[in-house]
């Protein structure tokens, strides 16, 4: 099942549907005696083109493009808004509260054994990996991006499961040293070099994420352009716990290599190390600070951006039905309305978003009872 096979396809045909592509919207259109977004503008094929909803406009272009267009139309932080010429319609904290998952891509062991998987291996016509998929749906290229399992952990208080967990493991089937990982991560070539020796060793991977992070970033407005990207500042591991936690992670992750289970397969851990840490005794806390903030990267799960909370709130941007505070017609759904980020993958909490919002958006228009 996918996001497209549940949704787009069964909504495909109906006839109050209508997808415009290759389409950017420029700002949400708001009439600025009554306060209410009325339409939105966009740009298709060099024209600018306005569109009026009778309704409401729902914004739900994610956790970066949803805070940039809300500040393109006049709603956010007043003083930088009126530095780049933008009507301020209402100051609002629109783009604070960034958070997101960071991952720590650096653990892995060589096995004695030819059992994992070999991204160039499997991608060898002579193997018959590419026809079992493309003709079966079988075979190792089912695997998820490499990913064959995942684990929750609370790092301060492991014996208790039924806490929530502020690590989760991601359990790869190899050694995550192929030549995809370097490119992707944009690393420097002497480490690549490093991690390239590995690709064609069989073994397994951990990538301890952080998943309650106290750090916070935020989207910055640069020009009142929507072709000008908005500034990322993520401001991973700005809080000491983060680090904290992460490195507590590292050190879950590496109690599992050294289990009975894991040993069995001769898991040894490849010990790349790198300048900059050298100077770090090796296994220290220190020294996995170095390496932390040296791999890790986002697993792009960027939210809150556009906080949900009560509308007293200062620092809320939506109510609790998820309109925009002090704009009348304007909701926003999707990962930005997140006020903490969960403790896990965003895909299926942002469906869940968006279902709770169509059921809010029926039952305030007097549909959900004529569908029941």
């Amino acid at each position: 099942m996918s996001s497209n096979r549940a949704y787009l396809k069964p909504a495909r045909d109906r006839n109050n549907l209508h997808v415009t592509l290759e389409s950017t919207v420029t700002k949400v259109l708001i009439d600025r005696i009554t306060n209410r977004a009325v339409g939105v503008e966009f740009i298709k094929n060099g024209r600018n083109i306005s569109v009026f909803a009778s309704k409401e406009v729902i914004l739900c272009a994610g956790a970066i493009k949803s805070p940039q267009l809300l500040m393109l139309s006049g709603i956010g932080p007043a003083k930088r808004l009126m530095e780049l010429g933008v009507n301020v319609i209402r100051d609002a904290p629109v783009g604070e509260n960034l958070m997101d998952h960071l991952m720590f891509y650096r653990l892995a062991w060589k096995i004695n054994t030819s059992i994992s998987l070999q991204p160039l291996g499997l991608l060898n016509p002579i193997n018959p990996y590419v026809a079992d998929f493309l003709i079966n749906r079988t075979g190792p290229l089912t695997t998820p991006g490499g990913c064959e399992a995942l684990g929750f952990v609370n790092t301060k208080h492991p014996e208790e499961h039924r806490g929530l967990p502020n690590i989760e493991l991601l359990f790869i089937g190899g050694t995550l040293k192929d030549i995809t990982i370097p490119l992707m991560l944009n690393l420097k070539d002497r480490i690549s070099r490093e991690w390239t020796k590995y690709s064609e060793s069989y073994g397994w991977g951990i990538g301890p994420i952080l998943l309650k992070p106290k750090s916070r970033g935020r989207i910055t407005l640069l020009a009142n352009d929507i072709n000008v990207k908005p500034e990322i500042v993520s401001n991973y591991l700005d809080d000491p716990d983060d680090m904290k936690t992460m490195i507590a992670g590292i050190r879950t992750a590496l109690s599992i290599g050294r289990t009975k289970t894991m040993q069995a397969f001769g898991s040894q851990l490849l010990n790349i190390t790198y300048t900059e840490c050298n100077n770090y005794e090796y296994d220290s806390d220190a020294y996995w600070a170095c390496a932390i903030r040296m791999i890790s990267s986002s697993i792009f799960h960027y939210s809150g951006t556009c906080k949900m909370g009560a509308r007293r709130d200062p620092t809320a941007v939506v109510d609790p039905k998820l309109k925009v505070i002090g704009i009348q017609g304007l909701r926003v759904a999707d990962a930005s309305i997140m006020p903490e980020i969960v403790s896990g993958h965003l895909s299926i909490p942002v469906y869940m978003i968006a279902e709770k919002a169509a059921d809010m958006i029926k039952e305030e228009w007097g549909y959900l009872k004529k569908s029941q």
